[in-house]
């Protein structure tokens, strides 16, 4: 989660770049963080089944997102709302939290 290179994160089942490097968020997050996938298709993003089975009739208290990889359908982690209220420049902005085993990371050819 710490690592500095140039290169993609691939999905650790599919092997699909899922995210590159220069989509890295900080490292104080303690997990790999990102701004955004290399590509919303290659990717699954959907209210969490235990929220939903937990809560079947009420999706306002639907908060966590999952994220999976689409090609294996394994979870990764889960993307957050990262907007500041009053702040209208953060309206929309994201911020994908995954979890550093279902991912390996490529470097980028030198």
């Amino acid at each position: 989660w710490d690592n500095k290179e140039d290169g993609v994160y691939v999905s650790a089942i599919s092997n699909i770049p899922l995210f590159a490097s220069s989509a890295k968020m900080g490292d104080n997050f303690g997990w790999p963080s990102f701004t955004a996938p290399i590509s919303l298709d290659r990717l699954v993003v959907r209210p969490d089944p235990r929220e939903v089975a937990l809560f079947p009739n009420q999706p306002s208290m639907w908060s966590s997102i999952e994220v999976l990889d689409r090609a294996s359908m394994t979870h990764l982690g889960h993307v957050l709302d990262d907007s500041t209220p009053g702040k209208p420049e953060t309206e929309g902005r994201q911020h994908y939290c995954i979890n550093a085993a279902s991912l390996k990371f490529v470097p980028a050819a030198k």
